[in-house]
């Protein structure tokens, strides 16, 4: 699976990136076979003010054209992006269980969930 990292509005640095790919990875691998790629956004959304503010969004491609996006703020970008992580993968779990179910009715999914 491939994972690619955006910083939005600053330079994110190779530890940054290194921690965000490698954690993404480790945490999405089960599913690895499955999934089709990964982007990982990081941005500061309220620039040198601080506070709650860095932001990490994840975009995972899920087979037939279906994606998992989720969103974590916190106050330093490592934890925004642990958070988003936990999230990701939490929904990429329901995911794959809900396309598992519509693959046993003979539905496609994402389609079958609004039968």
């Amino acid at each position: 699976m491939k994972i690619l990292l955006k910083s939005l509005g600053f330079n994110a640095g190779e530890a940054l990136h290194q921690h965000a790919v490698s954690r993404l990875g480790s945490a999405l691998e089960h599913w690895g076979d499955r999934l089709e790629g990964a982007v990982v956004r990081i941005m500061d959304a309220n620039g040198p003010r601080g506070g709650v503010d860095k932001v990490c969004s994840i975009q995972i491609a899920l087979p037939h054209r279906a994606f998992v996006v989720v969103t974590a703020a916190a106050s330093d970008y490592y934890a925004a992006v642990d958070l988003a992580i936990h999230r990701a993968c939490r929904a990429t779990a329901r995911a794959i269980g809900r396309l598992a179910q519509t693959k046993g009715r003979g539905g496609s999914w994402p389609l079958a969930a609004f039968e």
